[in-house]
């Protein structure tokens, strides 16, 4: 999801990319409730925040 979302920023689809950061971020909050690693979870975390800023910076 985090790249579909990072790809539909890119191309300006904004609709897109809120709606796969919206599944992205589900996915990890289940993530941290079945208690991942926490190097999984920050990792991905990272990459979520990051393509959060991006596409807030595109609009």
């Amino acid at each position: 999801y985090l790249a579909k979302a990072q790809k539909a920023t890119n191309a300006r689809q904004f609709d897109k990319a809120d709606s796969h950061l919206r599944q992205a971020r589900f996915v990890l909050d289940a993530m941290k409730l079945r208690k991942w690693s926490q190097a999984t979870y920050d990792a991905l975390f990272s990459k979520y925040s990051e393509t959060s800023r991006l596409l807030t910076a595109a609009r």
